[in-house]
């Protein structure tokens, strides 16, 4: 027993000794600070599903509350299938649609970012999405409708788990 308490006495010192003596400060301001507002991709598999059922959209109070604090860059997740639903070709679901822009209208009017990003790992109902003409044809339709929005920030999509893409490294 006396073993273990020197040992974890030691051990204890030895973090201490190797804890940095000097804290640096930051050069200067972070250009993005953010918050992840979920919601929208709410229950996971239910398509379309219903408003406040199965999903929900933030109050957009929330937003003002993060700016207050600093934060400026919400990224903003929905589902694929709610947005676009039958095929990625389509076209937007009209309600859906309305909510994911009153949300992005009121971020960026308020002088913040709004990341959209679809929360669905790679997937278009469930299956891994491999066709790139059909996703890039489904990224033409929604980057049309924030084109002219220079505070709207794209993220192709959330963790591309299982898909082969997770590995993926740019040099």
């Amino acid at each position: 027993m006396h073993f273990f308490s020197l040992l974890a006495a030691a051990s204890a010192m030895g973090l201490a000794v190797a804890a940095p003596s000097k804290l640096t400060k930051r050069a200067g301001k972070m250009q993005w600070v953010g918050v992840n507002e979920s919601g929208p991709e709410f229950g996971d598999g239910i398509f379309p599903g219903l408003y406040g059922k199965e999903y929900i959209w933030p109050t957009l109070s929330t937003y003002d509350t993060f700016i207050a604090k600093g934060f400026n860059t919400f990224r903003i997740n929905f589902y694929m299938e709610r947005l676009i639903p039958n095929s990625m070709t389509g076209s937007p679901d009209p309600g859906y649609l309305r909510n994911l822009t009153e949300q992005v209208n009121y971020v960026t009017s308020r002088g913040a970012y709004a990341m959209i990003q679809p929360h669905n790992y790679g997937r278009y109902y469930k299956e891994i999405i491999t066709d790139a003409s059909a996703f890039g044809k489904w990224w033409q339709t929604v980057a049309a409708q924030y084109k002219d929005n220079p505070r709207v920030i794209w993220d192709t999509n959330n963790e591309y788990v299982g898909s082969g893409w997770e590995s993926c490294t740019t040099n």
